[in-house]
């Protein structure tokens, strides 16, 4: 297992060419793939913002490979669905992530979103 086959299950499109309506999703499958036992199961280590296979590839979590970042004008946070619909952006999750290497407050809010988009009939 390596970056190659994480890259197959947990971020099979990249950003660039995910739909705006798929970017939650694409948000969740991605961040489902940095719990212990997804990058233990594929070989991987985290290191700062990216996780890194035994052969040195890495990818980086970062807004160029954030589906929801690639949707609004200049990255810009305020047109972000986490914060049109929470009122905050992801960085507290993001930093829950980086420091900690926990994916779960990030999985929450993503997930948190899609539910109070799909009550309000949005995606």
């Amino acid at each position: 297992m390596s970056l190659t086959t994480w890259k197959a299950e947990f971020y099979p499109v990249s950003a660039s060419k995910c739909k705006k309506a798929d970017a939650l999703d694409h948000g969740i499958l991605k961040w489902s793939g940095t719990t212990k036992a997804a990058m233990k199961r594929h070989g991987l280590t985290k290191i700062d913002k990216f996780v890194v296979d035994n052969q040195g590839r890495g990818f980086s979590f970062t807004g160029p490979t954030c589906a929801l970042c690639r949707h609004v004008p200049d990255y810009g946070c305020h047109d972000c669905a986490i914060v049109q619909t929470t009122g905050m952006s992801c960085s507290d999750a993001y930093e829950c992530w980086l420091k900690a290497g926990d994916p779960k407050p990030m999985l929450a809010l993503l997930r948190t979103v899609k539910r109070a988009l799909a009550r309000k009939g949005k995606r």
